[in-house]
């Protein structure tokens, strides 16, 4: 639930000052610990809608902590995904998917640490490169998240299906219609048999796939089917991107010459994004 989690954020702020105020206190304020303090602090500020104020906290912990700390320490991977999706709520799309592009380079020299990492920061990064229109650097990921994920054995079919509706979107976005038409029909029985969210962000997908077909009559139908599955236009289908469905809507009307329609949506989603507060 998109509201609770941010709920849980904005309660965790009193928390993140306190552990910044002591720890700078006690190691100085740029220790590690006293820059992860910032990282949550910013976190909860992009839950609050500040996202400027976020992101130029999270930009000041990576500017202080490259010399100290190398490229790759936690504190700034960390740093890099909160900023990500500080800069996605600005509409900072293709900066935010090259930090996590830097994230996974970073995770890779830690792959026989924490291989766990390594993978999560894959899955994290397909809704961003997706989002700038990065499909050929999201379908290699996709793939290579999936080929890790079946090395592993079973226990993973939701993650898989996941990717497999991210490899139809990517294709589909690469103007590889015919196939993404064929990779999309083979997953709709089991997008029907997947969480609300899921199911929601194949129809989202499969929306984008029908407006480039011109079927903008079928393609607004899979839109209004994923805000039934999602319960509300304003939650979109994923926590980093709670407009998805929105600029689905928005991305319709404008091809379809619906120029109020299309501003409608466009209103609609500064309620979801909230105040871009200096």
């Amino acid at each position: 639930d998109y509201a609770a989690y941010l709920s849980i954020l904005i309660q965790g702020e009193p928390l993140a000052r306190e552990m910044l105020e002591r720890s700078t206190r006690k190691h100085g304020p740029d220790s590690p610990v006293a820059l992860r303090a910032k990282n949550w602090l910013a976190e909860a500020m992009w839950a609050q809608g500040q996202f400027h104020a976020a992101a130029e906290m999270c930009r000041a912990v990576l500017d202080t902590s490259l010399e100290r700390c190398g490229e790759c320490h936690v504190v700034r991977t960390e740093g890099m995904l909160i900023l990500a999706v500080a800069l996605t709520s600005l509409g900072e799309d293709r900066e935010a998917a090259d930090l996590h592009l830097r994230r996974i380079t970073c995770l890779r020299e830690r792959h026989a640490e924490n291989p766990i990492a390594l993978l999560s920061s894959l899955r994290e990064s397909l809704p961003f490169l997706e989002r700038a229109g990065r499909a050929t650097e999201g379908e290699s990921i996709a793939r290579e998240l999936m080929a890790a994920l079946r090395s592993f054995g079973g226990g993973h079919d939701d993650v898989l299906f996941g990717c497999e509706l991210y490899l139809a979107r990517f294709a589909s976005m690469q103007d590889r219609i015919e196939e993404a038409e064929t990779m999309f029909q083979s997953l709709r029985p089991r997008s029907e048999q997947a969480g609300p969210l899921t199911h929601a962000r194949g129809r989202l997908f499969y929306s984008g796939q029908l407006l480039r077909r011109g079927r903008f009559e079928d393609a607004e139908e899979e839109l209004t089917n994923a805000v039934e599955l999602t319960g509300d236009v304003r939650t979109g289908t994923h926590f980093s991107h709670p407009d998805d469905v929105i600029l689905g809507f928005i991305a319709l009307y404008e091809a379809w010459d619906k120029a109020d329609k299309a501003e409608e949506y466009r209103s609609l989603r500064l309620e979801v994004v909230g105040p871009r507060t200096q």
